[in-house]
């Protein structure tokens, strides 16, 4: 029987909830994460960014090579190993589903293929507006490989799932998993279809 996909759409309103919310996951200045019960299994979601040092994680894009994954976003990649272990503990022996906006999606996916790497991969990754983390197709096939549920949604004409910018002799950045069109372009600037109140609206309306 095939397995029910994960709903989008209150995934949506728990980044919109990490923002505001006390977080249950936090590490330095960069990782603050919620960590939450679903009937399809529990849920990080992580928050995007929102201050300085989140920035500056945004910015260090390195790449960083990782033995049987390749080149990833070096500030990424380190923000999630640092939280790794409280991650780990959030979950228990589920394997969860990871979401975030922003950054937040950013992290979700490079937690993922941290848990891949060590055999426990998570059940589904989906993402609201994320740039990319890593150079090259062995994202996606590591999720692959691992049966899990990857959904990358842009909204609108949201330019954030577009960095970094693909530079063909430093670093190829790849989505791990086509992205997911919703919602309709607004107003300019375009940086304005990144908020995560129109991820929601667009899905609430899907």
């Amino acid at each position: 029987m095939a397995r029910e996909m994960t709903p989008a759409y209150p995934l949506a309103l728990l980044c919109r909830d990490a923002y505001t919310a006390p977080p249950d996951i936090k590490v330095g200045g960069i990782v603050r994460a919620l960590s939450r019960p679903s009937t399809a299994g529990r849920v990080i979601a992580f928050q995007g960014t929102q201050d300085i040092d989140q920035a500056l994680a945004d910015l260090d894009i390195g790449p960083e090579h990782i033995i049987g994954l390749g080149d990833m976003h070096e500030g990424i990649w380190r923000a999630t190993k640092s939280a790794s272990t409280l991650c780990d503990k959030a979950l228990g022996d589920e394997p969860g589903i990871l979401t975030g906006h922003s950054l937040g999606g950013a992290l979700a996916l490079a937690l993922g293929a941290h848990r891949c790497l060590r055999g426990r991969p998570p059940l589904a990754i989906i993402t609201f507006g994320a740039p990319r983390v890593g150079v090259g197709p062995a994202l996606r096939l590591l999720f692959e490989q691992h049966g899990v549920d990857v959904r990358l949604y842009r909204h609108g004409a949201d330019p954030i799932p577009y960095l970094p910018p693909c530079i063909e002799a430093f670093a190829d950045w790849e989505h791990p998993a086509d992205l997911i069109q919703i919602g309709e372009r607004g107003e300019f600037p375009e940086i304005a279809d990144h908020a995560i109140a129109g991820y929601v609206a667009a899905l609430s309306a899907i």
